[in-house]
Parts: C-alpha cells; structure tokens; sequence
C-alpha cells in the first residue's frame, strides 16, 4: 500500500513587470519555510521593491509564521510609497484571510491585471492630493 504524503514544499518564484514584483507561491508557508521567505522578502525591500503583488494560486497553506513575514514588512514597504498585494487566492487561504482580518490590512484581488491596477489607481488618486 503506497502511503499518500502532503506536498510540504514550499516554493517562491520572483518575477518582475514593470515596476512590480510578482510573487508565485507554491506549496506550504508555515514555521519552517517561513524562515527562507523572510530571507527574499528581506532582499525584496531592501533593493528598493516596494510594489509587491503575491500571487497565492498555488499555496495550499499559510500558517501565522507566513502571515508575520507580511506584517513584518507592510510599514516600510507603504513608507516608501508601496504596497503589498494579494490575488489568486485558493478558497481555504481566502477563508483565512477573511476570518483573521487581512482584507481590512491587505487589498486582496482576483488576479495579477487586478492588482497591477489597483497600484495604478491609487498613484492616481496621490497625484491628485498633490495638486490640492
């Protein structure tokens, strides 16, 4: 008898379009994995990324340590005029979001266009405060 297993991995893939950082996760965010993504997100930041849209399509779990890599750098990424952004969201993840409050903290979209617009929208709606 073959013995099924959960898919544990967790994978990062970082694209860049335009001025935006695309994240693609994959797999399992928790305690253990959260560590090594801290480490990107780390190196996002400080290279100057602050337009940061994380496409969560193919995770299939987030624990509160994958919550707290978020949190972690929300402040300073929105200091310099960013955000970070959700979309593709699988239902359970949605769910969580949902129940824990982080769609009033977090815009979470439909999908990747969704979000590329909404930085768009909002740069507009900066421009016109400035002319006030």
């Amino acid at each position: 008898m073959v013995k099924k297993t959960k898919e544990k991995n967790f994978e990062v893939k970082i694209n860049h379009k335009d001025s935006f950082i695309i994240l693609k996760m994959k797999g399992y965010l928790d305690a253990y994995t959260s560590l090594e993504f801290e480490e990107k997100m780390k190196e996002i930041v400080e290279s100057g990324n602050y337009k940061i849209i994380v496409n969560m399509k193919n995770l299939s779990y987030i624990s509160s340590a994958g919550f707290g890599v978020f949190m972690a750098f929300v402040d300073e990424v929105r200091r310099n005029g960013g955000d970070i952004k959700f979309c593709c969201l699988p239902e359970k993840i949605d769910e969580i979001f949902e129940l824990l409050g982080f769609k009033h903290i977090f815009d979470v979209l439909n999908d990747e266009n969704e979000a590329v617009k909404s930085f768009e929208k909002a740069k507009g709606k900066n421009v016109k405060k400035g002319k006030k």
